[in-house]
């Protein structure tokens, strides 16, 4: 893990397979950071906890079957 140490309006700048992001820190208020992120649409930018949360409702969601779709399509039919 490589650490930082940056203030208030300062940038950090990540490049990844050509892609570049910018990260700014715009105020630090005790122990809470606020940061902007500035990058192009191809990066995927998410709180640790919401990626989780994302990455196992898809991990739930793979393990339907055919039964459950049919299921699914009869109850919000019209």
């Amino acid at each position: 893990m490589l650490v930082l140490v940056r203030g208030k309006s300062q940038v950090v700048i990540v490049e990844i397979g050509g892609l570049k992001m910018e990260l700014t820190v715009l105020d630090v208020r005790g122990d809470k950071v606020k940061l902007g992120f500035k990058a192009p649409a191809e990066f995927a930018i998410d709180r640790k906890e919401l990626a989780d949360r994302i990455k196992k409702e898809n991990v739930s969601a793979s393990k339907l079957t055919p039964d459950d779709l049919k299921d699914l399509k009869s109850a919000t039919s019209l």
